[in-house]
């Protein structure tokens, strides 16, 4: 599901029959699955266009016409999108890319960052105004970019840290409060992670029930943290 930033509509996708939106009570198909690869996953919208994805492809759609971004030949698992400002990041187990929504352009993340090598291993991030921070699964390999004038990358800030997950625990969902001051971290092994400007600690869930089942956590409005399985407050 996605609410538009710039349109008070919802758009939705349907797994096996395309891109909806709701209209006056009413479910209307914006991009119908005939001739299409893959399951639907993901809808974005943007005054420029509207960006689509599936296990098998991505895609753009503006002013009624659709074109076809990228193709993969097997199912892409998505670890987060990451939507600021114009732009809409995809980490994926395919690769990591960035959707410049302005120009109708996807292109690999590492490229839109110098060449930065780190830019392949990220897998989870936030954005909060002009500030965009990357973390490698393991939240060893931290990225923070600063968005300058003109919406163009003023700097890049490499950092490696000190692996505080167990080895073979990774982090499986990221969230952020609003104001960017909290990044919380779901990890493999039903663990808590909690990033503030005092650095990363584990948390401890404000209520007995195991987190086994958990695979996505988020945060609301006023920065509480929930566990979108049982909707309830971690």
């Amino acid at each position: 599901v996605s609410q538009s930033r710039y349109v008070r509509q919802l758009y939705y996708t349907s797994k096996y029959y395309g891109v909806y939106t709701i209209k006056a009570n009413k479910d209307i198909c914006l991009i119908n699955s005939k001739g299409k690869f893959g399951e639907w996953e993901k809808v974005s919208v943007h005054e420029k266009g509207m960006f689509a994805a599936t296990t098998r492809a991505f895609y753009f759609q503006s002013k009624d016409q659709l074109s076809l971004l990228k193709k993969f030949d097997s199912d892409v698992k998505v670890s987060q999108y990451l939507e600021f400002k114009d732009k809409l990041i995809i980490l994926s187990d395919h690769g990591n890319y960035i959707l410049d929504f302005e120009r109708k352009k996807l292109q690999h993340l590492k490229a839109w960052l110098g060449g930065n090598l780190k830019a392949d291993s990220v897998s989870f991030g936030t954005s909060t105004g002009n500030k965009i921070r990357l973390f490698n699964a393991q939240l060893t390999e931290w990225l923070e970019v600063i968005i300058g004038e003109n919406n163009k990358i003023y700097s890049i800030k490499e950092q490696t840290k000190t692996l505080q997950l167990n080895p073979s625990e990774k982090v499986i969902s990221c969230t952020s409060d609003p104001k960017g001051i909290k990044t919380t971290f779901l990890t493999s092994e039903s663990n808590i992670f909690q990033l503030n400007a005092s650095g990363l600690k584990k948390i401890i869930p404000n209520y007995d029930r195991e987190l086994s089942k958990c695979h996505t956590i988020t945060t609301d409005q006023n920065g509480d943290i929930w566990d979108i399985v049982t909707g309830k407050q971690i």
